[in-house]
């Protein structure tokens, strides 16, 4: 049986660790962005990777923070990686190797002895033959990879401040929130279809924010899905002129999807968008950019002064290319 495909707002910013191989059972019957609903175009997704295939994988992510009184500060995280895909009769192992990783605040580098140390190593993604993470193995290489790189007295400091296992299940996690929402599922092309979630927010709690997914696919072109999301479902409504606010609110009570703010929180609003391009032909999802800003209101909720109000935006975005066997092997960069 499949699932209908659509993302969840709670987990919808994932880094992610390797690409997403999808192949269409029905691309034939594609014929537009706009589907006649006696016909509609049906695109069922599955993990179906060819053997060998490799990409390059660009992924960052931007949080911009602006607190009263002072400047907005922009962090901005960037990882390029390397990735072999090979078949097994398990599943598939994909391996990626990490060219680089970064961290940048309003534009100056900011040094970190793990990014220096993740440069070159080679990461395993296990991976069942429907797709599903059955475990990742390579993060235990990185206190061996600190002693290469620093002094024997440094490197065992900063051991025995890595945790290896958060790093591990950060990955995991992320790889699944992006995943289960895709593997399996049923795109129905020009279908809109509504949800609910708890979004966590940056400093603490989650809020309710409801969502509307939607998908185009142009004859031989690339399948888009886009989804909008927020805290506020009559904004959201407007932007649809076939999605309801009680559609919304019922999709929030039928999950039991409620509000719940720290004690320092007197207000949240979150809003935002995804967009996620998959080109059937090359078995690949070739780009994807999720963007969210929360505005929280800081302060007493007793109290009857005007809270302080922060807003934080947070933009991931994710680039696959294929390459050549022959690319590949001139460029692996050298330890």
């Amino acid at each position: 049986m499949t699932r209908r495909f659509h993302f969840r707002p709670g987990t919808i910013l994932s880094s992610l660790a390797a690409a997403l191989l999808l192949t269409s059972n029905s691309p034939s019957q594609t014929t537009g962005t706009d589907p006649s609903p006696a016909s509609p175009a049906m695109v069922e997704l599955a993990y179906a990777p060819e053997d060998g295939s490799m990409f390059e994988i660009t992924e960052t992510f931007e949080r911009v923070t602006d607190m009263p009184g002072q400047d907005p500060i922009t962090d901005l995280r960037t990882r390029v990686s390397r990735m072999l895909v090979t078949c097994t009769d398990e599943g598939y192992t994909n391996s990626v190797t990490v060219v680089s990783q970064s961290l940048t605040r309003n534009g100056s580098e900011v040094a970190s002895p793990v990014n220096a140390a993740l440069r070159n190593l080679v990461l395993t993604y296990n991976l069942s033959k429907d797709g599903t993470m059955t475990g990742i193995a390579g993060y235990g290489q990185l206190p061996e990879a600190m002693k290469g790189r620093f002094a024997a007295q440094v490197a065992a400091t900063m051991a025995r401040m890595l945790n290896v296992d958060a790093l591990q299940r950060r990955d995991e996690e992320a790889y699944g929130s992006l995943y289960e929402g895709l593997i399996g599922s049923t795109v129905t092309v020009g279908e809109i279809s509504v949800s609910a979630a708890a979004q966590p927010l940056p400093l603490g709690g989650s809020a309710a924010v409801y969502s509307v997914s939607t998908s185009e696919m142009e004859t031989d072109g690339p399948l888009v899905l886009r989804q909008l999301f927020s805290t506020d479902p009559e904004s959201l409504a407007n932007e649809f002129e076939t999605v309801a606010v009680p559609a919304l609110q019922e999709a929030a009570t039928q999950g039991m999807v409620t509000t719940m703010l720290p004690e320092d929180h007197v207000s949240a609003a979150v809003s935002g968008r995804a967009s996620t391009v998959i080109d059937p032909a090359g078995l690949l999802v070739g780009s994807r950019e999720v963007s969210m800003t929360f505005e929280l209101g800081m302060g007493n909720p007793d109290d009857t002064a005007s809270p302080n109000m922060v807003r934080i935006t947070e933009t991931s975005r994710f680039e696959a290319a294929k390459v050549e066997t022959e690319m590949m092997v001139e460029q692996t960069p050298q330890q």
